[in-house]
């Protein structure tokens, strides 16, 4: 299904995740630190997706958000925290987190789900990239016709 980074520092919870992203047909890397996980996202192409805790040691969860945002592989993100603060919620989803779900009251098939809908978002997105770039350059194209046209036009 995709390669998953799962940015989690709580062993058991972690495994818990790792285990059942697994099962549901994803690749896992797990890392537990804001350094690992922008290391990994920095020097692999291959994540398609982001399983973030925003409580880690040495760091802040929104960092590897912000991120993730700025780069240009805009790699999805699901924001799985124990941290209940509506207002997180709502900057989380400003900063580009594909969704925002508590571990307190986790529903596994929402993650999987949730995770299933960012990947092919991002892979359909990733698809359509080449095509931008080309509907620019022929846009390009039209608007330098229509001058000439103009220019010519009695």
């Amino acid at each position: 299904m995709g390669k998953i980074l799962l940015v989690e520092d709580d062993q058991v919870f972690g495994t818990h995740v790792s285990d059942l992203l697994h099962r549901s047909g994803f690749k896992v890397s797990w890392v537990s630190t804001v350094r690992e996980a922008l290391g990994t996202l920095g020097s692999s192409d291959d994540i398609d997706g982001v399983v973030l805790d925003l409580l880690l040691p040495n760091g802040d969860g929104m960092e590897v958000l912000k991120a993730v945002e700025k780069s240009a592989a805009s790699v999805p993100v699901v924001v799985v925290t124990a941290l209940e603060r509506e207002e997180l919620e709502e900057i989380a989803i400003m900063f580009g987190a594909h969704d925002f779900l508590y571990k307190k009251n986790l529903n596994e098939e929402e993650l999987v789900r949730a995770l299933r809908h960012a990947v092919v978002r991002h892979r359909v997105r990733g698809e359509f990239k080449p095509l931008n770039g080309l509907l620019a350059k022929a846009e390009e194209k039209m608007a330098q016709a229509d001058k000439l046209v103009e220019s010519i036009s009695p």
